[in-house]
């Protein structure tokens, strides 16, 4: 008993301070014991753990405590709010509204108040509180009894006049109810009945009221009638109509849950404070009407007053969008009002809905809205009250409202639509054929309910054959139609809407070849300024005509990139449509060249000759600029490369992949890189230039090279290499020679291989060809260094480094401080291979280039395991090969396998450490690496022995010695140590 007083005090006075001394005075009165403040805060504990809320509920504030409510927790504060409600609707004229609040606000009530809770302090609030309730009653009985009711209210006024015998206003409601209801006679006799129970009761004669109500009643006096339900203007007292004018919610409407979450609990928690607006965007089709139904549908309960609908046809094929003035007239109607009443001019018609709407809880659905315009005139000002607005476009103009934007449905929520409309078991057997059904529609709900609705039309057809026949993209948008519901005439609509500018945008953007563009490629396409190409895509995107998923890219929902084409198509000449194209590879071209020459500072610029040449291009301040535009427009640039193929344009599909070929090679993208140079190589037949054949060949044996294709590389560079000579090109024959070098060098050749980098070097060296110099100077040193030769591998590493960092080419200083890390290791100074390794690192991870990176990574994993430290060994070996997965890095994938078995040899998992460094193996058998394969017998013949197979780890050994003599490089005196220790360690035979 003690704990509800706490809480009922707490409650009376919810969200307010309430000391402890007072929770005590509500407790014990004048009895309180001496530990009363410290069982006071021992119920509130307890009153905290039974609320839940982690405290929250109750809080400690100051002297005291606070119960922290919301308004819609507490059936006072709902109590308060209704019968404030009912004040403003009496004051706006609508005594219906007022009515209905004032009933509302008594049926919270359950009996007296706080009932079973006895105290003084509690029993006089309660009384207080029951004063209230009878002093709403009389005022909504005298309302009632104002307008009209008072034959209803008589019944009710006799058990209210029994349970307070002693309020005169009750009683002088009933005789007037009765006088009203001509039952004269009764109306005398009840006043003769009071007149008896205050005189035995109280001792006095009825109150003035009684009196002079009893003397009208006596004189029959006029005055006693119900007053008119007309008003001086004319205007008849309105009658509450509680509409219910939505429109049908389907039964199968399926996802968007999250978003249905967020905008019910937006209202539960905000529609009793203010008028709340929720704007609903999306493109055509994406279902913003069904949803919107869907949802007020869900709230209806939450608005007793009424729900309301209106389609403003903003976007409905066919018919033109309803002016406010008629929509207001609708409106109007579905409250209730006569046709006759309903104002003629717009601003009579506003403030007559204003003045019906006031103090109402109404919900209000405005469908298919073309701007802000038509909407903002109905917005109820009052609080209570909701409206959903659907709209393609984001309604920006309409202030402090909520923006919902709807996204096309998930994968699962696209399936489980079929499902329910189609049936589980007619798709259960074509899982993957759905999922191709999906993607065809672009998950676009009305596309789907279109298919859905077919493949229900047509119980024969498979979803095989409903995806064939949508499989043709020109007729794709003509299939998409059941009844009167059309993809293509949702998207035609939004088509036609726009400017002509517009609209001839919107159709070039559907000649673009690739997967999303810019303002730049816009420009370029359309021939216009950049700036002006931003405000027209920036235009369509709020049209619901393009898609943004990053700031300052555009593109198409697959099947309005359908319909732009075949408006292209219908509308642009072949003559318009082929220039557009041609300016817009002109500009891929132009700034490919651009980012190619700041990314590879060594790179020989080429003299492009073009046709449209852009007028606007993004600025490329720097290498790493250069290297997030192709990062951006790499795929478009494969799509324009092949365009180009398309077009006849030769020049283009040899120049754009040899763009791209740097850029590939850092990002580890050799797939990308071989397709694109094949085709390079036919453009350059196409236009007979032996040249571009050579240069070709010579890329296609790089990227031969990064595949792990070491012979096919070779040959590739060897065929090069007669071609240059051929020309009499000393540059290319210096650049063929090289990379001859390098390739001999990974066969396990290296006598041949420092041949052909002397050979190199001194034609570069003539020619001042630095990059090429710093190139074949890495390689050089990796050479000696492998062999052993240290001092010279570290002076050729600090050479080419030097001359890296003066030409600021940070792609060449990655490499010479890899050389040199491995020479300096191999010279015993560890600190120095660390310092250059971190260096490495520093730019390989700020540039972002993974291939380089992967290398860096396992020179830094076999530096570790030398110190010691097989973790950070461990570690940085795994990061490598997390790299290598997205990249294609033969040689520095098989370097990681080696170093990874040679950590778990170390680690005493032999297991393990065999099973890698067999994996290697084959990886470097498969490329024709010798040296890696060399390691990896080395790798597994330990691995043998730390398992007891002594005598196969020796026949391992003598295999890997047998390679390392050959090939003379360094680690053969290691390896013959193991093995000699191996062979010392065999017991003698017995006699």
């Amino acid at each position: 008993m003690r704990q509800q007083r706490v809480m009922a005090t707490l409650l009376l006075e919810s969200n307010r301070i309430i000391p402890v001394s007072r929770l005590v005075q509500a407790t014990w009165g004048e009895a309180a014991p001496a530990t009363a403040h410290h069982q006071i805060r021992k119920m509130v504990a307890d009153l905290r753990n039974r609320l839940g809320g982690g405290g929250q509920s109750i809080v400690t504030d100051g002297p005291g405590y606070r119960l922290v409510v919301e308004e819609d927790q507490l059936d006072l504060s709902l109590f308060d709010i209704r019968t404030r409600r009912a004040g403003e609707a009496e004051k706006s004229g609508l005594p219906v509204n007022a009515m209905t609040e004032l009933q509302e606000a008594l049926d919270l009530w359950t009996g007296q108040a706080l009932s079973g809770i006895d105290g003084p302090v509690i029993r006089a609030a309660a009384e207080l509180l029951d004063e209230r309730r009878v002093a709403v009653t009389e005022r909504l009985m005298d309302l009632r009894l104002t307008h009209g009711h008072a034959r209803d209210l008589i019944s009710d006024l006799r058990a209210l006049v029994s349970e307070h015998p002693l309020r005169e206003t009750l009683w002088t409601q009933l005789i007037l109810a009765l006088y009203r209801s001509n039952r004269h006679a009764e109306a005398l006799r009840t006043y003769e009945d009071v007149r008896c129970l205050l005189a035995d009761e109280l001792g006095v004669d009825p109150g003035i009221e009684l009196m002079k109500l009893h003397e009208l009643i006596l004189r029959n006096d006029p005055t006693l009638d119900c007053p008119s339900r007309r008003t001086k203007s004319g205007i008849g007292v309105p009658v509450m109509v509680r509409p219910c004018a939505l429109p049908y919610d389907v039964p199968d409407f399926t996802g968007r849950e999250a978003e249905l979450q967020r905008l019910t609990s937006m209202v539960a928690e905000n529609a009793d404070r203010t008028a709340l607006i929720v704007t609903i965007d999306g493109m055509a089709g994406i279902g913003k009407t069904a949803f919107a139904v869907h949802a007020a549908h869900k709230l209806a309960r939450l608005f007793p007053d009424g729900q309301l609908f209106v389609d403003f046809n903003g976007f409905t094929p066919g018919r033109k969008p309803i002016p406010v003035a008629e929509a207001i007239a609708t409106l109007l109607s579905t409250l209730g009002v006569p046709d006759g009443e309903i104002p003629h001019d717009l601003q009579g018609r506003i403030a007559m809905w204003r003045m019906r709407t006031a103090g109402r809880r109404l919900l209000l659905l405005l469908d298919n809205t073309a701007d802000a315009a038509q909407v903002l005139p109905l917005l109820p000002g009052m609080p209570g009250c909701v409206t959903l607005i659907t709209s393609r476009a984001p309604l920006s103009g309409v202030d402090g409202a909520v923006l919902q934007s709807l996204e096309l449905l998930t994968p699962d929520e696209s399936r489980a639509l079929l499902e329910r409309v189609v049936g589980t078991m007619r798709l259960a057997t074509e899982r993957e054929t759905v999922t191709t059904l999906i993607e065809m529609c672009g998950r676009l709900p009305l596309a789907l309910r279109i298919v859905a609705a077919r493949l229900n039309n047509r119980p024969q057809w498979s979803v095989a054959h409903m995806v064939d026949r949508l499989g043709n993209e020109r007729r794709r948008l003509s299939e998409l139609v059941v009844g009167d519901r059309s993809v293509h005439a949702a998207i035609a609509h939004s088509y036609g809407s726009l400017r002509p500018d517009q609209q001839r945008l919107f159709r070039l953007l559907g000649l673009h070849p690739g997967h999303d563009y810019d303002a730049y490629a816009a420009a370029a396409l359309a021939g216009i300024p950049v700036d002006e190409a931003e405000s027209l895509l920036e235009g369509l995107l709020d049209s619901r005509l393009l898609v943004q998923r990053e700031v300052g890219r555009y593109n198409y929902h697959n099947l309005v990139l359908s319909y732009a084409r075949d408006a292209a198509s219908s509308h642009e000449t072949e003559h318009t449509g082929t220039r557009a194209i041609h300016r817009l590879l002109d500009y891929y071209l132009h700034t490919a060249e651009a980012a190619a020459n700041l990314l590879d500072l060594g790179r020989r610029q080429v003299a492009l000759c073009l046709s449209c040449p852009p007028s606007h291009v993004p600025p490329l301040a720097d290498g790493k600029a250069s290297l997030r535009w192709f990062d951006t427009e790499r795929h478009n640039l494969r799509m324009a490369v092949e365009e180009a193929q398309r077009q006849g344009l030769h020049g283009h599909c040899y120049h754009l992949p040899h763009m791209m070929a740097h850029y590939l090679q850092l990002r580890g993208c050799s797939d990308d890189q071989l397709t694109l140079l094949k085709t390079a190589f036919d453009a350059a037949a196409q236009l007979n230039d032996h040249h571009a054949q050579g240069r070709t060949l010579l890329n296609l044996a790089v990227s031969d090279w990064f595949y792990g294709r070491f012979s096919e590389a070779l040959d590739r560079a060897v065929q090069a290499l007669a071609v240059a000579e051929k020309l009499g090109d000393a540059d290319f024959q210096g650049a063929c020679l090289s990379r001859i070098g390098i390739f001999h060098a990974a066969l396990g050749r290296y006598e041949e291989a420092l041949h052909h980098y002397k050979c190199a070097l001194d034609i570069h060296e003539g020619h001042g060809n630095w990059s090429e110099v710093s190139m074949t100077l890495v390689s050089t040193s990796s050479t000696k260094a492998t062999l052993g030769l240290f001092d010279d591998a570290h002076r050729d590493a600090c050479r080419a480094v030097s001359i890296d960092r003066r030409s600021g080419y940070r792609n060449g200083e990655v490499m010479g401080l890899l050389a040199m890390s491995t020479a300096q290791a191999g010279m015993n100074d560890l600190e120095g291979a660390a310092s250059s390794l971190n260096t490495a690192y520093e730019l390989v991870h700020t540039d972002e280039m993974p291939g380089y990176e992967a290398a860096v990574l396992v020179q830094q994993g076999h530096l570790h395991r030398r110190l010691g430290q097989l973790d950070e060994a461990t570690a940085a070996g795994r990061r490598a090969m997390e790299i290598l997965g997205t990249t294609r890095r033969s040689v520095t994938a098989i370097r990681g396998q080696n170093l990874l078995g040679s950590i778990d040899c170390d680690r005493g998992d032999y297991i393990l450490a065999f099973e890698r460094h067999r994996y290697a193996q084959r990886l470097a058998l498969r490329s024709g690496h010798r040296l890696e394969t060399a390691r990896a017998l080395d790798g597994i013949a330990r691995a043998l022995a730390g398992l007891g197979q002594c005598e196969a780890a020796r026949t391992v050994w003598r295999e890997a010695l047998d390679h390392f003599e050959e090939m003379g490089t360094h680690e053969v005196f290691a390896v013959r140590r193991r093995l000699a220790r191996q062979v010392s360690s065999v017991p003698a035979p017995h006699p």
